[in-house]
């Protein structure tokens, strides 16, 4: 009989134990949900209704795009009445794809039924967004991440990166977080970039470079080599050629082939967007050279 207690009390134990892992696992994944949509509204304080959110499985583990496009619409549209016109989707494109997001093409129309209502909107109005914490949430940029290598393939979201638009995204603040998301988290690098990504959108280079400098004096330090890139734009287009080119060169050495084909595409925008002189001409020179955008 004391064979039969033991055996009990050691399924209860490890039945107990299995029971506390699961639900620090559940508990971890809500923080990374809470911060996934805090950051999306730093970086997106409103979005255009009727407007596609593409996201990358895996960021969250434990949560559907359907749960998240829940949590979306929650945010973005706190007031939302009609149940019957929803105004925005999420989908992961590795599990809607063929479905519910007909291609990764532009002008197809997209049409999701919920329970609630139904969302009708078009692939050519899009927001892609990449979150692989501890890496921040990036807003892809077609110029930059329709070729990047730090994106795996099987993502599709390299693929997706070709639809998304900064168009979408409204400065003026429409997103709410509901309570259960409070408080707002502390400051961090991730708060300084998305704060930084939509000052760029706005083509505001001196405040990209004012909260570069808080960024940077935190010491803390991007996860994602591209997290440099809106920094490296601003102080180029704020006439820091020198600053730009250190953060260019620190991103670069993290992993020298991946990022310099993004360098090079970045600098060639810079080249196309800023006015000439003797340091622009000189640090352009040097760095297409260093990360071979020569043909």
């Amino acid at each position: 009989r004391w064979m039969q207690t033991g055996t009990l009390l050691l399924l209860v134990g490890l039945a107990t134990g299995r029971q506390f892992l699961w639900a620090n696992d559940f508990r971890r994944d809500w923080k990374v949900q809470k911060n996934l949509f805090w950051q999306m509204t730093w970086r997106a304080p409103g979005l255009e209704p009727h407007t596609v959110v593409l996201l990358n499985e895996g960021g969250v583990h434990f949560y559907s795009d359907n749960s998240l496009s829940a949590a979306l619409n929650w945010v973005y549209a706190p007031d939302l009445r009609d149940e019957g016109d929803i105004p925005y989707v999420l989908f992961y494109p590795t599990e809607r794809l063929g479905g519910s997001l007909p291609g990764l093409e532009a002008g197809l129309p997209v049409r999701y039924d919920f329970l609630a209502g139904t969302f009708t909107g078009s692939t050519s109005q899009v927001v892609t967004f990449y979150y692989q914490p501890p890496k921040c949430l990036r807003l892809l940029d077609p110029e930059i991440d329709a070729e990047n290598r730090l994106i795996p393939e099987a993502t599709l979201m390299r693929d997706a990166a070709r639809l998304s638009s900064s168009t979408w995204i409204l400065a003026e603040e429409t997103a709410r977080m509901p309570e259960v998301y409070a408080p707002e988290p502390e400051p961090t690098w991730c708060y300084y970039f998305e704060k930084a990504e939509l000052a760029r959108q706005e083509e505001n280079w001196a405040r990209v470079v004012a909260l570069g400098k808080k960024a940077f004096a935190l010491g803390d330090y991007p996860n994602d080599p591209v997290e440099r890139f809106v920094f490296i734009e601003g102080y180029a287009h704020e006439g820091d050629w020198e600053r730009a080119r250190q953060l260019s060169l620190e991103a670069y050495r993290i992993s020298p082939s991946y990022v310099s084909p993004l360098l090079c595409r970045l600098w060639t925008r810079i080249e196309a967007e800023t006015s000439d002189d003797t340091a622009r001409r000189a640090v352009l020179e040097e760095l297409f050279a260093k990360f071979n955008c020569y043909p």
